[in-house]
């Protein structure tokens, strides 16, 4: 069987600080640093954070890291086709 990991979207809010000790522009170093891993190990990956990003004001809650029902729909049927392309390889 075939190993197959994702990395978080971890997307910025739409507003300033995302949390006590992380600020925006966080999430790209932290996927950055995720990636660099990912790759160093041969652990394939999907993209989320890009979708995420561009789907933002429509996927996500206002000031929050959590997702409308229908975004997390979207994150899942964009897994889900990566897994199976995956499993087909």
């Amino acid at each position: 069987a075939k190993k197959v990991d994702a990395v978080g979207p971890y997307t910025e809010l739409q507003y300033s600080v995302a949390a006590a000790g992380r600020y925006v522009g966080d999430s790209i170093k932290y996927n950055q640093a995720a990636a660099r891993v990912m790759k160093k190990h041969g652990i394939p990956t999907l993209d989320l954070f890009t979708p995420s990003k561009k789907n933002m004001k429509d996927w996500m809650k206002p000031a929050n890291v959590h997702y409308h029902a229908h975004g997390s729909q979207a994150l899942a049927e964009l897994v889900a086709k990566d897994v199976l392309k995956r499993l087909d390889n």
